[in-house]
């Protein structure tokens, strides 16, 4: 049987650049372990100026001293050539290399991960990352550079799945599978929402959707063939145990998890604001009318370096985030939606229904006349479109038995409708 942990060894390594054959491997691979499907995008889908680079792969690269010695090899860690270089073989002057090197400002050791260029096709130069130490010994005058890719086919893979795709109401599971030769950031994500949509879609009351992108481009490009999702969580960096978790509430859309979050005692989280450590595929998620929490365990130093890689994983800290995971959704299922069948506000008086609760106008001093009910009658047509029982309690503090008949009056009118 095939384990967590296995699932790092084989995929960690990979050279997993937004579209390249590692990241096809790997998506396959997910999709076969855990019975999901892959969607293919192409440059037909391309909108709002994202344009899917062509598919990518390093043959090989490197640089030689004087001497014909090789003193960076490239097939030694996957983030020694930026991502998207373009082809080089040439004598170069030590000013031209250095112009093309980058290392990483934080440690000395690390090779850090360059990836704007898988952002900006239209615009590809060659370079090469290196640990710090590397770069200041470059002292020759004159270096050989090599650099061989090959180009393919604009394409991106989605991995998904959906639970119950009949119902109205989607809480979405997100990571991104993208990431070069690193395996917290995220790989960590990916595997912890298949785990946790493996316990989840057998008893799903509401559509569970797990989603797994090429970071940012992947997203943009998917959603916009989508409906809108409900609510959701993008899990990030959850491999290493920092003794908390952190949740990154969304930016502007109003979300059920943080609120689910304050009852689920027994485990520690804070809840901090949007892209408060990381920052990436969620604000595209509510560009779509999906608000959109993230799960992460926190900054680690390793973070975009070589140094994130399989021996930083603490499994137990997965299962704590899977078992996470999952209480969230089953919160978020026992929660009662209804969906908004008007738009603008009802005029509650009007005879044909009969709705209207009394605020109480002090100028005539009736105060006291004031309905319970009021901050209800007031809240729905402000909410979203589809939104939850707890949503109004919450906001109006009002009786819940109250509230549901009053909510019941709206149902039958069809003014709302209950969803199941």
């Amino acid at each position: 049987m095939i384990s967590i942990n296995d699932h790092f060894q084989f995929l960690g390594p990979l050279p997993r650049h937004i579209n390249s054959p590692s990241y096809d491997i790997a998506a396959y691979y997910l999709a076969e372990k855990y019975n999901l499907k892959v969607t293919r995008l192409t440059e037909e889908d391309e909108v709002n100026g994202w344009v899917i680079p062509p598919k990518y792969s390093l043959i090989s690269g490197y640089i030689k001293d004087i001497n014909n010695a090789i003193i960076l090899d490239a097939s030694n860690h996957p983030l020694s050539v930026i991502s998207y270089s373009s082809a080089i073989d040439k004598l170069v002057s030590r000013e031209e290399l250095l112009s093309h090197c980058h290392y990483d400002h934080r440690c000395n050791d690390n090779i850090p991960y360059h990836f704007r260029q898988s952002y900006r096709p239209w615009s590809r130069d060659w370079g090469f990352c290196m640990t710090k130490t590397l770069y200041d010994n470059l002292t020759d005058d004159s270096y050989h550079v090599s650099i061989n890719v090959t180009n393919g086919p604009k394409e991106l893979l989605i991995v998904e799945a959906d639970s119950n795709p009949s119902s109205q109401i989607t809480f979405v599971l997100a990571a991104h599978l993208d990431h070069p030769g690193m395996v917290n950031d995220d790989l960590t994500g990916v595997i912890t929402i298949c785990e946790a949509f493996k316990r989840l879609s057998s008893a799903s009351v509401f559509n569970v959707k797990l989603v797994l992108l090429p970071e940012i481009i992947g997203a943009e490009l998917y959603l916009q063939k989508q409906d809108a999702f409900t609510d959701g969580i993008f899990v990030e960096s959850v491999g290493i145990d920092t003794g908390k978790f952190y949740l990154q509430k969304p930016k502007v859309l109003c979300s059920q998890v943080p609120n689910i979050c304050k009852t689920l005692n027994k485990y520690n989280i804070e809840i901090v604001p949007s892209r408060f450590f990381f920052g990436n595929d969620e604000c595209i998620f509510e560009s779509f009318g999906c608000p959109m929490s993230e799960i992460n365990r926190g900054y680690f130093s390793e973070y975009h370096s070589d140094k994130d890689n399989a021996s930083l994983i603490d499994i137990n800290s997965i299962h704590e985030t899977i078992d996470l995971i999952v209480d969230i959704v089953t919160k978020f299922q026992q929660k009662t939606f209804y969906k908004r069948n008007f738009k603008g506000t009802v005029c509650c008086s009007n005879p044909m229904y009969n709705l209207y609760k009394e605020p109480g106008q002090p100028v005539f001093g009736e105060e006291s006349l004031a309905h319970e009910l009021r901050p209800v009658m007031d809240a729905i047509p402000l909410l979203p479109s589809i939104f939850s029982l707890e949503d109004i309690l919450a906001a109006t503090n009002c009786d819940y038995d109250l509230t549901k008949k009053y909510l019941d009056q709206w149902c039958n009118l069809g003014l709302i409708t209950l969803l199941s």
